[in-house]
């Protein structure tokens, strides 16, 4: 059995075999007989009807050379262009633009594996680098350095924590009652903690957490670390003190996203959930005068049991 290979690069500049999609002629062959079918006329090889990809012919008089000149043809839909190109050899595409790759691949018409690459690709690019931690009243130190060195000894994904060190008091016991991803550019921020948080970022180094402090602002240490164009930082209570603490202290910040950019939260909420929905956020709101009786927001008191690749 043949098989296309999908190499990823490392940002160490090494490559490694990500994914196998079996039968390589499904592949590119498919791709380009697909195009020249649906571009050049039937192609002849001594009287017999035939492909040119097959024509045993090589160099200047290889008839497959028209095929591959389609991908700069500028009269051809650029999806199906891109689809050609990234079947050339050396083709080597970079992670800004693998959702443009995947779009194509998608688009391509024809009895290809493209829609599996497509998959593929979608996932490598999806694959989490980051995890986010926080040093809190709750957290002892040592703890995250252990975790650190576990998670990033063991994992094939992750590359780095961010550590976030909050401040020590009971109502900030825990990194997601002041600070929660809703969606993949979007966090619900405490705004009492942007004065006096302190992101650390550690890694693996030979074998060894190496940790230095961020500087920077908080949506800028985002963009950077999560590799985004834009980071939106949603403050809990809006530009209100006074409705910022009432609605922290009752986990306005606590947002248990189900989906990116769809979020379940307390209905109590409602200066925040107002401002969730003005971001593009779908918000699901609960009843909670128990609840949060008892303390914990919706993300607190959520455990999932299995989680889709995004």
């Amino acid at each position: 059995m043949s098989y296309t290979e999908i190499y990823a690069f490392g940002k160490d500049g090494n490559a490694h075999l990500a994914a196998e999609v079996h039968n390589a002629w499904r592949g590119s062959m498919a791709v380009w007989q697909t195009m020249e079918k649906r571009y050049l006329p039937q192609f002849y090889n001594h009287g017999v009807k035939t492909t040119r990809m097959l024509s045993g012919k090589h160099g200047k008089d290889d008839p497959a050379r028209e095929v591959w000149a389609l991908a700069d043809n500028p009269e051809i839909p650029m999806h199906e262009r891109i689809s050609m190109f990234v079947t050339f050899d050396d083709c080597l595409v970079k992670a800004e633009d693998i959702p443009r790759v995947v779009d194509a691949f998608r688009k391509f018409e024809g009895e290809t594996s493209l829609k599996e690459q497509a998959d593929i690709l979608e996932k490598l690019a999806q694959d989490p680098e980051v995890i986010a931690v926080g040093i809190s009243q709750r957290t002892e130190e040592d703890s995250i350095d252990k975790f650190a060195h576990t998670v990033l000894s063991i994992s094939e994904t992750f590359k780095k924590i961010l550590a976030f060190n909050i401040p020590k008091t009971r109502s900030f016991m825990h990194l997601d009652t002041v600070f929660t991803m809703v969606d993949r550019d979007k966090f619900t921020v405490h705004p009492n903690i942007l004065s006096e948080i302190t992101v650390f970022v550690m890694e693996l180094t030979d074998g060894r957490v190496s940790i230095r402090e961020e500087q920077g602002r908080l949506e800028d240490i985002l963009k950077k670390h999560l590799e985004l164009d834009s980071a939106t930082l949603i403050k809990c209570g809006s530009d209100s003190p006074i409705d910022a603490a009432r609605e922290q202290w009752s986990d306005g910040s606590n947002t248990l996203a189900i989906a990116p950019g769809e979020v379940v939260v307390y209905e109590r909420n409602y200066v925040t959930n107002r401002i969730l929905e003005d971001n593009g956020i779908t918000v699901h709101t609960i009843p909670c005068s128990e609840l949060s009786r008892g303390r914990g927001g919706p993300r607190c008191m959520s455990m999932p049991f299995v989680r889709e690749d995004m």
